[in-house]
């Protein structure tokens, strides 16, 4: 657990207790409980499940209410409670100053909580806690769990002969999952021990109300767990349940080859990492004809050299791409077998394979491991390579699997032989002609509001656009605008949760305050944003203007609908655009809406918004990882 793990959730759900010095006995009263709001004692937080369940269930042998949450951040919350307010505070207080709880445990109000981990149960209502009692005796600190079992990297994959192609499968987030019976997680007397399912019969029922997109959706979550190799496509057999029960065993719980509600959650979460560190993107190449998922932050394009297309890494990355494209059919297929086992990025030793309309040719040396795949049919012969160093092999196998699956030839379209040749041998056409790369017409900065992925941006960002898209292409609706503010609210027309969102200063900012403008300065180029600092000169705009801040910062145009922080956080404003007006005034003056304002608006239209409550300051390195969860890049296209 890191202080930065501690640092966001302090931001996002703290209230922080006073200087209580009681040694009480608290027993709480169910009825006076359910008069109150419900607050929760936070003692750790875990990135994993595994060990969110182990710690959950230490605090539980000294307090029964113990709990353990899922939440919108994506970590797992181990909580105490819930309690009528003023006693988890004054509990806080007692229990830090025995040490029987961290020091720097905290108050949450709960609403960041998704899903309850422990105790398991589906469906379950938490009643108010029934006490603790308060003594001076120490305890001993409970025992750190052991690491997760390592990974075991297998050697290079090899297609299925009788799966030679595969449907794509759509890359979307699952139906909702039929809720089963309650089940209570067992007491874990051996940590080293996997999680039993005390309950396979309600699993295994789990997995008879599954649609079969979802079992094909789930199979592909897989792939990318680097747990299944097969064809996606919906059948539960052997090769789907020896993968399931590889997941179940790097996880920490018992192998039984169907996968409870919970592990579903866990699955989803790799997943969802996997394709945000590589970028998985679909990329539609009409020079060589094909569409194919790809790494888009790994790679990018290089040149041509029929019948390759070349693409290569992209920034410090060690991997490379190669599509195959031309006309031909057997003959030219086993031509082309024969020139790539010559190339130098095709290890000798390794997997091969082929057969009369397709081939595999799979290896690896010391530095590097490669996987090519090409088939002929009508006429064209297509393929691809993909060559990554062994050090990256637990998250590039799964993404050759994924490419295979998604691998599909355009029929009609095949690389031009005379492409890239020209001027002395360099290409002499534009390289991005071929490319499904179209670029929006600009740029500029939003940040997140809400877990369902509402976002605030400046009015102007979104004007006379037939398109409008948020972060790596998620599609967004105007859900709300006020031009004479400047501000336009969005929302994901499709399900989504971000990383992270904002919470709005509950205090009215005062001059001098040091501020923080997160925001994409040159969108074009930029594709995580960055900080731009200064000073709090004003809380008025021109003329007295009650509905905006001044603030001193070297700000530029793509800066525009960034959420303007203060020390601790919070937002106080949304920078705005200068005005015709205003455009004379010296570079360093800048305005911003104030938060107070932007919440007004807010409240009419009934949106969903958060209100920061933390006292601390913020380290300047913490903010800006803070900032970067939750602020995004919104693209107009025409």
């Amino acid at each position: 657990m890191t202080g930065f793990s501690w640092i966001l959730h302090k931001i996002s759900t703290v209230f922080f207790a006073g200087f209580l010095a009681l040694v009480l006995t608290l027993v709480a009263s169910p009825k006076h409980a359910a008069a109150q709001e419900s607050y929760w004692i936070q003692v750790e937080s875990q990135n994993n499940i595994r060990d969110t369940r182990l710690r959950a269930q230490s605090f539980a042998a000294q307090f029964p209410d113990t709990h353990a949450f899922l939440t919108t951040s994506g970590w797992y919350a181990v909580v105490i409670g819930p309690y009528p307010r003023n006693q988890a505070q004054a509990l806080l207080s007692s229990l830090k100053a025995q040490n029987r709880i961290p020091a720097d445990s905290l108050l949450s109000n709960g609403r960041e909580h998704v899903k309850q981990l422990w105790p398991l149960m589906a469906n379950t209502t938490i009643a108010p806690a029934t006490g603790i009692v308060v003594t001076q005796e120490p305890t001993t600190p409970a025992p750190e769990p052991e690491p997760a079992p390592k990974v075991v990297v297998q050697e290079p994959l090899a297609v299925n002969e009788n799966t030679a192609t595969a449907e794509e499968t759509p890359l979307a987030p699952p139906a909702n999952i039929a809720a089963t019976e309650p089940v209570d997680l067992p007491i874990i007397t051996d940590p080293s021990l996997p999680i039993a399912d005390e309950n396979l019969s309600a699993t295994r029922a789990l997995e008879r109300g599954w649609s079969r997109d979802q079992k094909k959706q789930y199979q592909t979550y897989m792939v990318w767990t680097g747990d299944y190799e097969a064809a996606i496509d919906g059948d539960y057999g052997r090769g789907t349940r020896k993968a399931i029960k590889q997941f179940q065993t790097r996880e920490g719980f018992e192998d039984t080859g169907y996968l409870t509600e919970a592990q579903l959650v866990i699955l989803k979460q790799r997943y969802d990492d996997t394709i945000a560190m590589l970028g998985i993107d679909t990329l539609r190449d009409l020079d060589a004809g094909i569409e194919i998922k790809y790494p888009s932050k790994l790679v990018e394009f290089g040149r041509f050299e029929p019948p390759f297309v070349h693409y290569k890494p992209k920034g410090t990355s060690k991997a490379r791409m190669m599509l195959i494209s031309q006309q031909g059919g057997r003959d030219t297929l086993k031509s082309l077998y024969d020139i790539m086992e010559t190339l130098d990025y095709i290890p000798p030793e390794g997997y091969r394979k082929r057969r009369r309309d397709w081939f595999v040719l799979s290896g690896r040396n010391d530095s590097m491991v490669s996987y090519t795949y090409a088939k002929t049919a009508n006429g064209e012969v297509k393929g691809f390579t993909l060559v990554w160093p062994p050090e990256m092999d637990s998250v590039m196998r799964p993404l050759a699997t994924a490419m295979y699956n998604s691998f599909t030839p355009l029929d009609g379209y095949v690389l031009d032989e005379n492409l890239g040749i020209g001027n002395g041998g360099e290409q002499s056409v534009d390289l991005s002609t071929g490319l499904d790369t179209a670029q929006p017409a600009r740029a500029a900065t939003g940040f997140f509001i809400s877990a369902d992925g509402v976002v605030l941006t400046h009015v102007a960002n979104v004007d006379a656009c037939k398109r409008v898209t948020i972060g790596d292409g998620v599609d967004v609706a105007l859900v709300a605008r006020n031009t004479k503010l400047g501000l336009a609210v969005l929302k994901p027309t499709a399900a989504f949760t971000p990383r992270s969102f904002a919470l709005f200063s509950s205090e009215v900012p005062k001059m001098g305050t040091e501020i923080t403008v997160a925001g994409f300065s040159f969108p074009d180029v930029m594709d995580v944003a960055t900080l731009n600092y200064g000073t709090l000169t004003a809380t008025s705009g021109m003329l007295g203007n009650p509905e905006n801040l001044r603030v001193s910062a070297f700000l530029e145009s793509g800066d525009a609908g960034g959420p303007v922080l203060d020390n601790r956080g919070a937002v106080i404003g949304m920078e705005l655009l200068k005005s015709p007006e205003n455009a004379n005034l010296p570079e360093y003056v800048n305005f911003a809406l104030k938060a107070a304002t932007i919440t007004q608006l807010l409240d009419r239209y009934k949106l969903t918004y958060g209100r920061s409550t933390a006292i601390d300051v913020v380290a300047p390195e913490d903010l800006a990882f803070m900032a970067g969860d939750f602020t995004v890049k919104v693209s107009c296209w025409k």
